[in-house]
């Protein structure tokens, strides 16, 4: 019988393949582990599955010692599993509804985001991530989860393509198994980023969207998905979290200066992140993993591979506050109290914290908003002594740090020529200049020409100056552009938005600086020509000559006309007894196409990879299918020499036994080869009972001349017992009764 440290491991696996089985079931648990941003995914896990609507846990001492609350008698303790020490053991955590407030107890304050606070965090995601946030938070959490997954799945990749063995990405190559990862990461940490800020993501989202969740269907496979979510979810956080506070901080002295308010007198008085080694915010953004030394000894490896559990238990404490009797009357308040037990002021401690408070929303059980941010660890380095607190001077370094992290100025400022330079060389495009000329002499507006100037830039471009050498990368947000070779996703980039360089080429055209007189002149016809050249291209498209002869891509309709599908195979309307199959262009592989057909009763398959250009890869395909057909035939088994349906048997119940031949009907042979092949068995004279069904009595041999081609066995069809004196007594009383 597993002891309870092993019970709780089989739950937790057993919790992990179910919550994945439905959109639902992940969405919940995101839910939990989005208040519980800094714990990692397996303790999410673990607090999860016991109790789901937790908000804020912390260790009996804990609630006792350091925030002046008791733990109410027959509370359960939330089990977690702790490998920091020599081996696994549990230990257990309390959550708020549990704990009642005695005496100058803390409140359990936690942050929320306000509408106050959206543009300073939209500021920041923008500043750390290069994201936009003009089309709102949403978005922006989309975009950073994107940006963040394909990091987090570039440092990681070769650990997790290890580990998909017996789930449903097995049946992937790797670069769908990257897909499927990106997918599920930005899905998950998008809703839960949302949901942490109190945005409602069960409106934002469908259940589709959560498809491809389905495929991490191992315990392995979970946990390298909510790693990924649990580790960037927690980063994105804490830098929302510092932004919020470093807010409210700011906004809360200039109340006192302006109106003589008196500051808070207990804002330091909150339930704190208790992990001794705080990343903060402050942290490098996109540094997802965590480094080295901070990794606790006796911590797996990697957060991919399980520990052996099969370590002692802690048992849980009994449920009751310290010093026996309960306190009476407001003694007993909530966590959302704000004072002490007693309805007084609370009293300065020794081991006060600094920093604005933070607001808590429906602290108690069944509150899906409500928030938890609370970690505890041991310090190895102060004799396994709990480290609840980072020092006041710890703190105020930190946000310190946040801050000048936010404020990074740009390591380099674009002259006005070098920004000049980029506008009237870039853009990637033929006649870029005679596009955007024809724009303005239409006078349109600023707004559309930044919008043609996003849609016509892009990739990026690289110049040498004067100054040396410059990229320039073209995004959703403007003009990244930096020193030395490459601008994307390099923090220090100075960004042009759209709008501003569409102002700079403004005034470049009317000092006659971003085109020349000939460009000028034949902006308009240029732009004529390309309009008519696209009617053109559409009228020969659009012809029954095109759809005859497969130029134009395979389209159908559905719905009566209200949905249209197109297939980008062209060989299905070119190639006689084509049945499809597949088309894709990726970096890594090329442009590539899997081509099937069937002529004659017989199907070949054709596969191009690596071709270098659509046209190829239908003329490469089309030349293997025409090949196949030239030189093979689908050609009917041959005859088999020395044949039996039946062999005899002797001293059984039956005297013979029926014979299976394992033969295809059908071989692929090479034309004028069938006419070679041969088939032989040599059976034996009889069988000895008792004779069980599927025994292997001869084999089939297929030769072409004297070369062996295959053998294939022959076997019994049933079982056949061994006749004996009961046997023979009933036989013989039966065909006595049947007369």
């Amino acid at each position: 019988m597993p002891n309870k440290l092993q019970a709780y491991a089989e739950l937790a696996e057993r919790t992990a393949r179910q919550i994945t089985g439905s959109h639902l079931a992940w969405t919940a648990f995101l839910t939990t582990a989005a208040r519980l941003y800094k714990y990692p995914y397996n303790e999410q896990l673990m607090i999860y599955m016991q109790r789901p609507e937790a908000t804020a846990c912390a260790e009996y001492d804990f609630w006792n010692e350091k925030m002046g609350r008791y733990v109410r008698r027959g509370s359960t303790g939330i089990a977690l599993i702790d490998a920091t020490g020599y081996k696994p053991r549990l230990k257990y955590v309390f959550d708020v509804s549990d704990t009642g407030g005695k005496e100058n107890a803390r409140r359990v304050n936690l942050w929320e985001l306000k509408d106050a606070h959206t543009d300073s965090v939209s500021a920041m995601l923008e500043r750390n991530y290069s994201v936009s946030g003009k089309n709102g938070l949403a978005e922006q959490f989309e975009s950073v989860a994107s940006q963040l997954a394909s990091e987090y799945w570039r440092d990681h990749s070769r650990d997790i393509l290890g580990i998909v063995a017996d789930s449903y990405l097995e049946e992937y190559d790797d670069y769908n198994i990257e897909v499927a990862f990106k997918n599920a990461a930005v899905v998950s940490i998008t809703y839960s980023l949302m949901s942490r800020c109190g945005m409602q993501p069960e409106d934002h989202f469908e259940h589709e969207d959560f498809f491809s969740i389905f495929d991490f269907n191992t315990p392995r496979t979970v946990a390298a998905l909510g790693t990924a979510v649990s580790e960037i979810n927690e980063q994105v956080l804490r830098q929302i979290e510092v932004t919020i506070r470093n807010y409210e901080r700011e906004h809360s002295a200039e109340r006192t200066a302006e109106h003589g308010e008196q500051p808070g007198l207990h804002d330091e008085r909150r339930l704190h992140d208790s992990r001794p080694e705080d990343r903060g915010a402050g942290a490098a953004p996109r540094q997802v993993r965590t480094d080295a030394p901070e990794v606790p000894e006796g911590a797996s490896p990697h957060p991919l591979e399980p520990d052996d559990l099969g370590g002692d238990t802690v048992p849980a404490p009994a449920g009751d506050r310290a010093g026996g009797a309960e306190p009476s009357g407001a003694d007993d308040a909530g966590a959302g109290g704000g004072s002490g037990g007693d309805g007084k002021p609370e009293s300065p401690r020794p081991d006060e914290m600094g920093g604005p408070d933070e607001h808590l929303q429906g602290a108690g059980r069944g509150d899906y908003s409500g928030r938890a941010d609370l970690r505890i660890t041991e310090h190895p380095a102060r004799g396994g002594q709990l480290s609840f607190f980072p020092t006041e001077a710890e703190q105020i370094t930190a946000i310190e740090e946040a801050e000048s992290v936010a404020q990074t100025p740009f390591a380099f400022s674009v002259s006005q020529a070098q920004l000049d330079h980029v506008l009237r060389l870039g853009g990637n495009e033929d006649d870029t200049r005679m596009v955007i000329a024809a724009a303005f002499q239409k006078q349109k507006s600023m707004e559309d020409v930044a919008a043609l100037l996003q849609n016509t830039f892009h990739g990026g471009n690289g110049f040498k100056t004067p100054e040396g050498e410059l990229s320039a990368w073209y995004a959703v947000d403007g003009i990244h552009i930096a020193p030395g070779r490459s601008a994307e996703y390099v923090r220090s980039a100075q960004v042009i938005t759209w709008k501003d360089a569409a102002a700079r080429i403004s005034q470049l055209m009317d000092n006659g600086a971003y085109a020349s007189n000939v460009e000028l002149a034949e902006a308009g016809q240029h732009e004529r020509m390309q309009l008519a050249q696209a009617l053109w291209y559409l009228k020969h498209d659009l012809s029954d000559e095109a759809r005859e002869r497969g130029y134009l891509s395979c389209m159908d309709t559905l719905r009566g006309g209200e949905t249209q599908l197109t297939n980008t195979n062209k060989m299905l309307k070119s190639y006689a007894g084509i049945t499809g199959l597949k088309t894709g262009t990726t970096n890594g592989a090329g442009v590539c196409i899997s081509a099937s057909a069937v002529r004659g009763g017989m199907g070949l398959l054709a596969v191009v990879l690596g071709s270098p250009s659509s046209k190829e890869r239908f003329a490469s395909a089309t030349a293997m299918l025409d090949y196949g057909f030239a030189t093979f035939e689908a050609g009917a088994f041959p005859q088999i020499a020395g044949r039996a349906d039946t062999l005899r048997v002797t001293g059984g119940v039956e005297q013979q036994v029926a014979l299976d031949y394992t033969v295809p009907e059908k071989m692929l042979l090479k034309k004028g080869e069938g006419q070679t092949l041969t088939a032989a068995v040599v059976l034996p004279e009889k069988l000895d009972a008792p004779v069980a069904a599927g025994t292997q009595v001869a084999s089939v041999t297929l030769k072409a001349g004297e070369e062996i081609l295959g053998e294939y066995p022959v076997t019994t069809r049933s079982e056949v017992p061994q006749m004996d004196w009961g046997t023979a007594l009933s036989l013989l009383t039966k065909a006595l009764f049947t007369l």
